[in-house]
């Protein structure tokens, strides 16, 4: 027996946690399993959704505003309904949100509570399709977490000055008397400036120790603070020893900032294909066919495993740890994932990135000498993760990837160190072997922001990449808003028509595959240097848009520089000859080996 109203429709009970039961008594079953006691929603609906692939149950996903019922609800200031908070996400459009202050990741009785609150209220509170089911996952955590643990205060720069301890105030006292004795000496006759001379001896001795102790104080306080620093993150630590200083601030008006966005990451040719290319030879058919299937379990908890917990959250405001320390909520994540992978479709959240300016050199100003980070989604980044990685082992089963010329992105690889050890045995043996040698580093002129997203679909369709995951790269990078924020002000949305994300995790493993089409253009013009063991080595080098050409004469070096500049011509890039250089050994041996 069905229960209707008096204009026969269907009557059906909503709880404030968004399950939609059938009656009264079914309402009372789930409130007693779940807790859900707080409020209880009655509502009259008019029809049922059909999307019982992604929901089997008989839940809706029409909105609250669709509803023809009024809602009542006991206690509306602390309700959990993911609608509502879908709802204010999208209107926040002109602020970020603020940081949650999240609990330190062995604080395990938080995390264990947290856990289990949140795994209850999402069986019950995800509904609709699969984007708004992730919109509402990620609401929800965000809301239930600046409830619990509030958000993270912001440290100002107090103009307080420190109060000199009392050795300071000793020192400060000691110059004064000096200054003292000095005037007194002036003024004195010829017996009175011996004893002064004497007490001002005496002054400068005391002001002397003074001195070398609070030194000697502030030196050993610099050291165990400097040993506490390495202790605790050495890798940090030896990056500010060997890295250059970067400081300066970007002093850019609003619409300035969004006028140079403007610029950067527009493209007029968007839309327009790259055309034929003569030196891009075609790719053989894969031996190992990519793996199309759902991203599994497994793979889940490796990428969220290996991610770092001090990561900044993106536009959904969560962090990695709290995917790290509440494994059902990465539970239901997957299993949004696995919808998502099947319909190939990406929710707008994780098209948003959030982004900021960062200086590249020593006292930067202009804005040319700032490089843009950006922060998105850490969900997308775990789903993206999944189909990168799959991309990577598919481009070095099948050997698309010469791990000897690019070891950029590559997983277990440490390309710099490889890279640098084999040009500096090359310049060792050529000198001492006296040897021609010939050495071009090349600069990409802003490769990140300025690769054509046609040149990643024609990369690809070169490596015959499955129909499904072309169109879910496609949709994605069709999408992607950028904004920025600079001096408390955010620029408005700006489209990302050209360039890759950084921060994006799909973005690399693509970037290495433009860029290999452009290296293996030049490959067939000539091979690389004979080294005293007999081996030729390969004639470019790159880690993701650093590139490196070594040739056993500067002639065969203008070959491959020649068909280079081709290629990247063609790929609509260009080279940066201002930050590019050569190196020329001739030695006195100038019998060439034919290439």
């Amino acid at each position: 027996m069905v229960q209707t109203t008096l204009t026969g429709e269907k009557a059906e009970a909503k709880c404030h946690c968004g399950k939609i039961c059938k009656n009264q008594r079914g309402l009372k079953i789930h409130q007693s399993r779940s807790g859900c006691s707080r409020g209880i929603v009655t509502e009259q609906r008019t029809d049922l959704s059909g999307e019982t692939q992604e929901n089997p149950s008989q839940d809706t996903n029409h909105s609250a505003r669709n509803l023809s019922a009024s809602v009542t609800s006991h206690d509306s200031s602390q309700s959990l309904n993911g609608e509502e908070h879908i709802t204010q996400q999208r209107q926040e459009t002109s602020h970020q949100k603020e940081r949650i202050a999240w609990q330190k990741m062995n604080s395990e009785a938080q995390w264990r509570d947290l856990n289990d609150h949140l795994g209850v209220i999402l069986e019950t509170s995800l509904q609709g399709c699969v984007e708004r089911r992730i919109e509402t996952l990620t609401s929800l955590i965000y809301n239930i977490g600046n409830e619990r643990f509030g958000v993270e205060e912001r440290k100002e720069k107090s103009n307080t000055k420190q109060t000199p301890n009392r050795r300071e105030q000793k020192i400060k006292q000691l110059r004064k008397e000096l200054k003292d004795l000095n005037r007194r000496y002036k003024k004195s006759n010829e017996i009175e400036k011996l004893g002064i001379a004497c007490i001002t001896d005496s002054v400068r001795e005391e002001l002397r120790r003074t001195r070398r102790a609070e030194q000697l104080k502030n030196s050993n306080k610099k050291k165990a603070k400097k040993r506490a620093n390495f202790i605790k993150n050495p890798y940090n630590y030896t990056k500010t020893l060997l890295g250059g200083e970067r400081t300066g601030h970007l002093h850019y008006s609003k619409e300035e900032v969004e006028k140079y966005l403007h610029e950067t990451h527009s493209d007029k040719e968007r839309e327009t294909p790259l055309g034929y290319c003569p030196r891009v030879e075609e790719e053989e058919q894969p031996t190992i066919e990519f793996k199309t299937k759902e991203p599994t379990w497994k793979e889940v908890c490796e990428v969220v495993k290996k991610a770092r917990t001090g990561s900044a959250p993106g536009y959904s405001g969560v962090p990695y740890k709290v995917y790290k320390k509440c494994p059902k909520i990465l539970r239901k994540l997957w299993q949004l994932f696995r919808i998502l992978w099947k319909k190939g479709t990406i929710p707008e959240s994780w098209q948003k990135a959030e982004g900021c300016f960062v200086p590249k050199e020593k006292d930067s100003k202009d804005i040319s000498q700032f490089r843009t980070i950006s922060l998105l989604s850490v969900e997308g980044k775990i789903y993206f993760s999944v189909l990168a990685n799959r991309m990577t082992k598919y481009m070095v089963e099948n050997s698309y990837i010469d791990t000897s010329m690019q070891k950029g992105g590559i997983a277990g690889f440490s390309g710099c160190v490889e890279h640098t050890s084999v040009l500096s045995q090359l310049i060792h043996e050529a000198k001492t072997g006296k040897k021609n040698l010939a050495v071009v580093w090349l600069d990409l002129a802003n490769a990140y922001g300025s690769v054509p997203h046609k040149l990643i679909e024609m990369a690809m369709d070169h490596y015959h990449i499955p129909e499904h995951i072309k169109k879910l790269v496609q949709k994605y990078f069709g999408g992607i808003q950028l904004r920025f924020t600079v001096d408390n002000k955010t620029t408005a949305w700006q489209n990302l028509e050209k360039g890759i994300v950084t921060g994006c995790t799909i973005s690399p493993i693509l970037f290495i595959m433009s860029m290999n089409i452009i290296m293996k253009a030049a490959e067939r013009e000539t091979r690389g240097p004979k080294t005293d063991s007999g081996i030729f080595l390969p004639a470019t080098r790159g880690f993701m848009d650093d590139l490196t050409v070594t040739t056993s004469s500067h002639i065969k070096a203008r070959w491959i520089l020649s068909a280079l500049e081709e290629v990247v011509t063609w790929a609509r890039m260009k080279f940066k000859p201002r930050k590019s250089r050569s190196m020329i050994l001739k030695g006195s041996d100038n019998n060439e080996v034919p290439a």
